[in-house]
């Protein structure tokens, strides 16, 4: 075989993987065929917990996140989900334990230099209009956190670059657009604003909490699609905070499971959802078919 058959679509892919033989290596638990020993990972999280005054919400945790993989984070309302969604993006800070990003401790990366990790990291919230100001009009919503992370960019390259982000998720850059306000956009059309805005800094980790949660279901897979078309087309790491295990069964290389603050399982999504080892997690999936069967025989007229 002649390079690697994942080197078109890999992240970190070098010159040397898209030609001659890759060999095994032995990677402590498993063997991989990669030339530089598998995905690196782009955040690790050692020990980190949070509590809420004498409430425990999220109990000391590990987690990983690789280059460019779907991670999706499940659990019920209540779980710590978006506590440890919010540790991972940099906009919570934990009660202990260690984060790196890149092999830089993130701890030290946002005293020393908040606006250069900012950079590094968009955020998708579960409602997009309490996400934005309503006094700003489309132009400077998307514009806003280069203007505040990189205020010497020239006006004409700050103006390609808010054009260029709400073209990648389908909203218009005419005038007339650019000039209104939130209350005129749909919900649709102001989640993808707000997907364009966490864009436009081009970081290298998104964190979607329920990005579809607050949206009409003729628009949620519309929506949904477009994160992860985007997601591969930049080469992105997406951590995909969700209660829906069946949407995570079909966008996720890997899922974690969240129950009363501690993560009861990691793994590939396929092992996760065929052999669950946790009553939790059997739990969830049962709930995810009785929504589809509901739904399936409301469709159907039973």
């Amino acid at each position: 075989r002649r390079g690697c058959l994942f080197a078109p679509r890999c992240t970190q892919a070098q010159t040397a993987c898209r030609s001659g033989e890759i060999g095994l290596l032995n990677k402590s638990s498993h063997l991989v065929r990669c030339r530089r020993g598998g995905i690196a990972p782009l955040l690790e999280l050692r020990q980190v917990g949070k509590r809420y005054r004498k409430t425990v919400a999220l109990h000391p945790q590990d987690l990983t996140l690789r280059c460019g993989e779907v991670f999706s984070l499940v659990g019920e309302t209540g779980s710590g989900k978006s506590t440890l969604a919010m540790i991972a993006a940099g906009a919570m800070r934990p009660d202990g334990g260690r984060r790196t990003f890149e092999n830089r401790d993130m701890n030290d990366w946002i005293k020393k230099d908040r606006l250069a990790f900012a950079r590094q990291v968009g955020i998708v919230d579960q409602h997009p209009d309490l996400a934005v100001s309503h006094r700003l009009n489309v132009f400077d919503i998307v514009a806003e956190p280069l203007r505040i992370q990189q205020p010497s960019c020239p006006p004409q390259e700050l103006d390609t670059r808010v054009k260029r982000s709400l073209a990648e998720v389908h909203l218009p850059t005419r005038p007339e657009f650019l000039s209104r306000y939130p209350h005129q956009l749909n919900q649709g059309a102001l989640q993808r604003l707000c997907i364009a805005r966490a864009l436009i800094s081009e970081p290298k980790l998104l964190v979607a909490d329920e990005p579809t949660s607050a949206l009409d279901p003729s628009v949620q897979a519309k929506v949904m699609k477009l994160l992860l078309d985007l997601q591969i087309e930049k080469g992105l790491t997406l951590l995909l905070v969700t209660h829906d295990l069946g949407l995570a069964r079909k966008v996720s290389d890997r899922i974690g499971v969240l129950h009363q603050g501690r993560l009861i399982e990691v793994g590939p999504a396929a092992r996760i959802l065929q052999t669950p080892q946790h009553p939790q997690t059997l739990y969830l999936l049962q709930q995810a078919h009785r929504f589809h069967d509901f739904h399936y025989n409301r469709i159907q007229g039973d």
